[in-house]
């Protein structure tokens, strides 16, 4: 019998279908491309609840990977000195590892320390810890790699790393690609704006000069579909600065990448911009609810019309 066409299933069994195929994919590599080039044409994974094809595939690959760290699991568990694996919460930003590094390491060696006892007159308690003193961080290093460029190498703590993704995220739209130079780039010029105009160093880039162009009066501006300050931050607090859409199998997009605020009943359609009529929205879904709401057809040709040249 002959295998149904990619382009002849609906979404739902068109990436049920892919599912089944990831786990063969080098017997069925041919097969499954098809099938995913259909799924990312057709944008198929938004509708699934991603905000990007790398997502969708990411998280089908974590579920192979889930399957072996468990299976792996069960059978270092009765064994003495096992490390145990990390789940999958606590890997949850790190990339998926290749199939052939995933392996059980032996746990550190340990000795006794005595520790006194808090009651007078007790025999001292033991603890164990490492052999190795935790070793200092390494200092940063900045080192020339050609005449107008510089490679930094730099240990940064948790707290830092997370404030990191979260600055990285923030400038999503005006850095798309997530270059890491580039956002580290905008974060020292912002502070050397914010701390060098408070120092007096430097001239502030926007300033209060009879140079500047006159704002148009209020009788001539167009009306404004402003979201009012308090609002945007009730409903980025409420849905965690992540992306609040919701797919029908429940699965929520959860995405921090290019966020925007979507209204539920269309603005355009007489929808108020309260917080409950808000949601936070990747770029993906915030475009996915207006093809549902106006047509695929009309918001494409609305984006070609928009775009730049």
């Amino acid at each position: 019998m002959p295998a149904v066409a990619p382009s002849a299933l609906d979404s739902t069994l068109l990436a049920q279908r892919l599912r089944e195929l990831a786990g063969q994919e080098r017997d069925v590599q041919v097969e499954f491309l098809l099938h995913l080039e259909v799924f990312d044409r057709r944008r198929a994974y938004v509708e699934a609840g991603y905000p990007s094809l790398w997502a969708y595939c990411l998280e089908v690959r974590k579920a192979e990977v889930d399957h072996l760290v468990a299976s792996l699991q069960a059978r270092t568990a009765p064994r003495a000195g096992v490390r145990k694996l990390p789940d999958r919460g606590s890997a949850a930003s790190a990339p998926a590892l290749p199939l052939a590094t995933v392996h059980a390491r032996p746990a550190e060696p340990q000795e006794a320390i005595p520790v006194p006892r808090a009651a007078a007159g007790g025999s001292p308690a033991t603890v164990s810890a490492p052999l190795d003193p935790p070793r200092p961080k390494p200092r940063a290093e900045t080192r020339a790699v050609s005449e107008s460029d510089w490679s930094l190498r730099v240990t940064i703590d948790r707290g830092c790393k997370e404030d990191l993704e979260t600055l990285t995220a923030l400038l999503s739209h005006k850095i798309p690609d997530g270059d890491l130079a580039a956002v580290l780039r905008e974060a020292i010029r912002c502070a050397i704006e914010k701390h060098g105009r408070r120092k007096g160093a430097v001239a502030p880039q926007r300033q209060r000069g009879t140079d500047r162009e006159p704002r148009p009066s209020a009788e001539s501006a167009a009306p404004t579909s402003t979201i009012p300050a308090i609002v945007r931050r009730e409903v980025w607090k409420r849905d965690g600065g992540r992306c609040a859409w919701v797919a029908p199998d429940g699965r929520r997009c959860n995405s921090r990448w290019q966020l925007e605020l979507d209204h539920i009943h269309p603005q355009a359609l007489g929808g108020p911009s309260t917080v409950e009529n808000l949601r936070v929205a990747c770029k993906s879904h915030n475009l996915l609810h207006a093809e549902q709401t106006y047509g695929r057809e009309h918001m494409t040709a609305s984006v070609a019309w928009a775009s730049p040249g």
